[in-house]
């Protein structure tokens, strides 16, 4: 391989983040890219007989027939799947028994290229490789200690279950900063967008500054806590991205994953996803660029919250169902559908009086 260009073909479901790839790799002299299309992915291996195929976990998921088609046909070629979820990959590519396959979790831009160009053909078979090492600037401390970061009511960290406290964030902006990359993980954030939302009073060279200086304050403090969170910078673009740490609005949303009805089967997973939920998204946080967000997962709650209440009314599990109205109508007082589902429930047990205080209270909120 020395005399020769590695070919990389590079197909994301995210176009920000294939482009992002293509650039960093297009560096390198010894590397050729190769741009595929979903549709014609079989069709350009074909074509272009690449050495690596770079893949992410919706591009595997979703293509599958033709994967294991190319995987049959070209048994040297090698595999990088990046995602977010390595045991849902490493079940795909066992059922599929893609032979050369490397996980690609936390990555940086230095780390990637070396581990394409050292890579042989010998690594590994049947096994999915684990991450892909961080370079000495994103790296901290390997830990078996556990974190937490929570954004369900209030912002806090925890260690081994235990809250954080006195975390030195610098500035509270740095703290807003951190927050913002968090809410859009795994996603390429422009720095001019970064610079518009926190520093657009500035002129454009000291508003360049700050960012910068703020992003180095918060690597630090994160490295100083022991969070294993990688920062990658590109040109225009950061992307932050979890390692080993945990995050409860992501816990809860795999929770909601595959909640579409209420069964039997199904109401152990339902009544943890509602226990998970602890309150408004950063309700005690005065971030405007969060509402959009606040909005929909408490919809989400509330929705998940009547689906799981009205199938214990059909159980007439109707003590377990008034706690979870409690529930609804403690952190939401304004939703209607809690006093309505206390006055149903109610007039079935015969309970009158609770029946009329329920649509008192309800009248009210009309009124």
């Amino acid at each position: 391989m020395k005399d020769k260009k590695l070919k990389v073909m590079i197909l994301f479901e995210r176009e920000l983040l294939q482009e992002g790839l293509k650039s960093i790799l297009q560096r390198e002299k010894s590397i050729v890219v190769i741009d595929a299309k979903n549709e014609y992915i079989y069709q350009a291996i074909m074509t272009w007989f690449p050495h690596i195929l770079l893949i992410d976990q919706a591009i595997l998921k979703s293509n599958q027939l033709e994967i294991t088609k190319i995987v049959t046909h070209f048994p040297a070629l090698k595999l990088f799947i990046h995602s977010v979820r390595q045991r849902e990959v490493e079940t795909l590519v066992n059922e599929l028994n893609i032979k050369n396959a490397y996980f690609l979790g936390n990555l940086s831009s230095n780390d990637l290229v070396c581990t394409i160009k050292k890579l042989d053909s010998n690594s590994h078979a049947n096994k999915i490789k684990v991450n892909v090492p961080y370079s000495q600037a994103d790296m901290v401390n390997e830990s078996r200690d556990t974190y937490m970061i929570c954004c369900f009511q209030y912002f806090h960290i925890k260690k081994n279950g235990k809250i954080m406290e006195n975390i030195n964030w610098r500035t509270q902006k740095v703290k807003e900063l951190f927050i913002y990359l968090l809410q859009h993980r795994n996603q390429l954030v422009r720095k001019d967008r970064l610079i518009e939302l926190f520093w657009s009073k500035l002129v454009v060279k000291n508003a360049y500054a700050n960012l910068y200086i703020a992003v180095y304050h918060m690597r630090k403090t994160l490295k100083s806590i022991g969070l294993n969170i990688v920062i990658i910078n590109s040109t225009h673009y950061y992307e932050l991205r979890l390692h080993d740490v945990q995050y409860d609005v992501e816990k809860w949303l795999v929770s909601l994953e595959n909640i579409k009805v209420v069964t039997d089967e199904m109401l152990p997973y339902v009544e943890n996803a509602i226990a998970l939920y602890k309150g408004d998204y950063l309700a005690d946080e005065p971030y405007k660029w969060s509402e959009q967000k606040k909005e929909r997962l408490k919809a989400m709650f509330i929705s998940t919250a009547i689906l799981l209440i009205e199938f214990l009314i059909t159980q007439r599990s109707y003590a377990v169902a008034i706690t979870y109205c409690v529930k609804l109508q403690r952190l939401y007082p304004e939703v209607k559908d809690s006093n309505c589902l206390l006055m149903k429930i109610y007039d079935k047990l015969g309970k009158k009086e609770n029946v009329e205080y329920q649509y008192n209270k309800l009248q009210q909120m009309i009124h």
